[in-house]
């Protein structure tokens, strides 16, 4: 199994997840790879993120990682992005601008956006119910590029749904903000070849999202195929793994 949303590092001591504990969990619950966040970089310093988490994943096989980006800093980013995304390790950008205070539709975030998908590599991001009309249209204008929505709430869920159904370019992410049956739903009305597993680990245990999984009433091959196979033909590991 690949969880696909793992924070390392914090700046509360009690959720500073290093990578050995990491590891530990993972092999505890029975997750073969992990792929992480540096949570200095996604919302302090992109720069020292990238450069701390790229040491992290050298030390195992078993983990992958994602890029951050400042929309403050094209340059920078853009930099960063030619620096360390020719790696394996670094499987896609997790970027979300909101963070840092400026949104989707500005021009700096269009111009890193631009810069990114010459790597052909995935889109990590979080969109609130309001902005789903952004979301589409940027799929619809960065259409050879794949998007992964994270943290979907289970109210939000059903809309969520509508736009990944209009957009055959955007996943959506299996999080522990959802109950069983919004799992069920979706392999229904979406299919769950659109369904990546993650847990947002350490701010939930790994255990959390697979009982959600394991409970929602999905078929064997559905749980395999949302917790293991989709996350590898969407990172395009299979030959890594």
């Amino acid at each position: 199994m690949i969880d696909t949303h793992i924070f390392v590092g914090s700046l509360n001591p009690s959720l500073n997840a290093t990578p050995e504990r990491i590891l530990s969990e993972m092999q505890k619950c029975g997750l073969t790879y992990g792929i992480l966040t540096h949570f200095t970089g996604h919302f302090y310093n992109f720069v020292e993120g990238n450069h701390y988490l790229r040491q992290m994943l050298e030390t195992s096989d078993k983990l992958f990682g994602y890029l951050s980006a400042n929309p403050h800093y094209v340059q920078h980013s853009i930099a960063d992005m030619r620096k360390h995304l020719t790696s394996e390790k670094f499987l896609a950008l997790h970027f979300c601008p909101t963070y840092w205070n400026m949104d989707w539709e500005e021009e700096p975030v269009k111009e890193i956006l631009n810069a990114y998908r010459r790597f052909a590599k995935p889109l990590i991001c979080s969109f609130s119910l309001p902005q789903f009309p952004v979301a589409e249209k940027l799929a619809k204008e960065f259409a050879s590029m794949q998007f992964l929505l994270l943290n979907v709430k289970s109210e939000e869920w059903e809309e969520a749904l509508k736009l990944a159904k209009n957009c055959p370019n955007i996943y959506l992410e299996v999080s522990p903000y959802l109950l069983p049956q919004d799992i069920k739903k979706a392999c229904e009305y979406l299919g769950s070849h659109r369904l990546i597993m993650g847990s947002d680990y350490p701010y939930f245990p790994f255990s959390t999202i697979l009982h959600l999984v394991e409970s929602s009433g999905v078929s064997e091959r559905e749980i395999v195929q949302i917790t293991r196979e989709n996350a590898i033909k969407f990172f395009g590991i299979e030959e890594r793994i």
